[in-house]
């Protein structure tokens, strides 16, 4: 090769290194503005929910403003910036209707009543259809064929073809027809927040075979820390169906380490609304979040297509020390910032929810207890809801292969696992476990005196 031919080479070379490093800062970046963006919308929704709702500033320890909010009865020039004039409230009020804050204004103005829109049948949603099989599959047969019998009648009188209508209309006639049956979707009166990892999926399996409740249309809604910005009328419609004397219910774990969610919550949902946590050994917690991440990456970069051979000479130890990596600093110190060792700072997230709501509203239930015996943490929620009693110690039986427990009768017996497992389990070091566990347990000592429980695990 000439020597002009190999500058040339080198010359495209750099240029293309130089476009690769632009790229990635461009995304970086990006990354970055969003996630700003994504915190100044929340707190733009904070700030409005208070300016049109002063009371909730008084309602938490830590508010939003230091002064009281109050309409200025008197000269708008004297009114001082810790208060909310009668003018500015207005001007806030009459936000163009189409920007994201004045909606959360508009939805969160109407979010206890019943009268919310029907998201549904106003929005074409992209998971319309999904949401209508899973209604099919969440009745009973009584009920789905009460229901299509009626439907039967409105195609004949009207000389339509139910399923062939668009799904907004399929929507409209479902929520009407379903209203005639006695059932509607409400606003959940009892959440499980958390947290991940920590028995939530095997709690919602159990807990939704008591005829007085009523599961989401999905197994986790994502509400109040994904999906927030679309509404109030949004969260409702992801509700399963109910009568009036059952329980809405739904869970989503992230909740419980999700910052605004009591806010919000507190603005939006019932006044009696109630909820479940469930929590286990912090550092058992962190390693299957850690396992549940590691395949849920694994998943998403080969698109679900998962060929569980090509895991089998993975080891417990080799996930441990990867594990190890990601958790603990190079000078041999826990990563406190790491979001998997956040999680499971049980004694802080509760804080924050308490700022909020009193102790009574939450029901504390430990991972093993469900696991080892389920009828007796269900009995506690019977007890502390006021559900009818219903769970009969004989209709549950302990499943020696899946260390846990499971329902007799079922078609499905047993909870399904959140995570496929096809990684094997962190291993951990001796001395890493318990450097692990001397870091958690000044926050366990305290979550301990916050709920007035104790677990074998506190003291490990």
């Amino acid at each position: 090769m000439s020597l002009i031919n190999k500058k040339i080479l080198i010359l495209l070379c750099c240029a293309l290194t130089l476009l690769m490093i632009s790229y990635v800062s461009l995304r970086l970046n990006n990354s970055t503005e969003a996630g700003f963006q994504n915190d100044r919308k929340r707190l733009s929704y904070r700030k409005k929910a208070i300016l049109r709702n002063p009371a909730l500033n008084n309602k938490i320890q830590k508010p939003l403003f230091d002064k009281p909010l109050s309409r200025s009865s008197g000269n708008r020039e004297n009114n001082t910036s810790g208060e909310l004039s009668y003018g500015e409230y207005v001007k806030i009020k009459q936000l163009n209707l189409d920007t994201p804050a004045a909606q959360y204004l508009n939805h969160s103005s109407t979010a206890k009543q019943k009268d919310l829109v029907e998201y549904l049948v106003e929005t074409k949603d992209p998971r319309s259809e999904r949401l209508i099989k899973k209604l099919y599959s969440t009745i009973s047969d009584d009920v789905y064929q009460k229901l299509f019998t009626k439907i039967k009648r409105i195609e004949e009188a009207k000389h339509i073809t139910f399923r062939n209508l668009p799904f907004q209309k399929q929507w409209k006639v479902l929520i009407a027809t379903m209203k005639e049956l006695g059932y509607e979707q409400r606003l959940p009166n009892v959440i499980n927040i958390g947290s991940k990892k920590s028995g939530t999926n095997a709690f919602g399996f159990f807990f939704q075979q008591h005829p007085q409740v009523c599961h989401s249309l999905g197994n986790e809604v994502h509400y109040f820390d994904w999906n927030h910005e679309k509404g109030t009328a949004y969260y409702k419609s992801r509700m399963g169906f109910a009568t009036g004397s059952q329980f809405s219910f739904e869970k989503t774990p992230r909740y419980f380490v999700t910052e605004d969610a009591p806010f919000f919550m507190l603005e939006e949902l019932p006044e009696d609304i109630k909820f479940i946590l469930c929590v286990r050994d912090p550092v058992d917690r962190a390693i299957s979040d850690f396992r549940h991440e590691s395949e849920l990456t694994e998943r998403r970069n080969l698109k679900g297509r998962i060929n569980h051979s090509k895991y089998l000479s993975k080891d417990g130890q080799m996930q441990g020390l990867k594990f190890q990596k990601l958790v603990m600093t190079p000078n041999g110190e826990v990563n406190a910032s790491n979001e998997i060792i956040q999680t499971s700072l049980y004694s802080k997230h509760l804080k924050n929810w308490l700022k909020y709501y009193s102790r009574d509203r939450f029901l504390v239930i430990n991972h093993d207890n469900l696991q080892d015996d389920a009828y007796n943490e269900l009995k506690r929620v019977e007890t502390f809801l006021g559900l009818k009693p219903y769970f009969t110690k004989d209709m549950f039986y302990y499943d020696e292969k899946r260390h846990g427990s499971c329902m007799k009768g079922k078609p499905r017996p047993c909870p399904a696992k959140s995570t496929p497992g096809f990684l094997p389990k962190a291993q951990l070091s001796p001395y890493i476990s318990q450097k692990l566990h001397d870091f958690y347990r000044p926050y366990n000592n305290e979550f301990s005196k916050l709920i007035g429980q104790r677990f074998d695990w506190m003291d490990r």
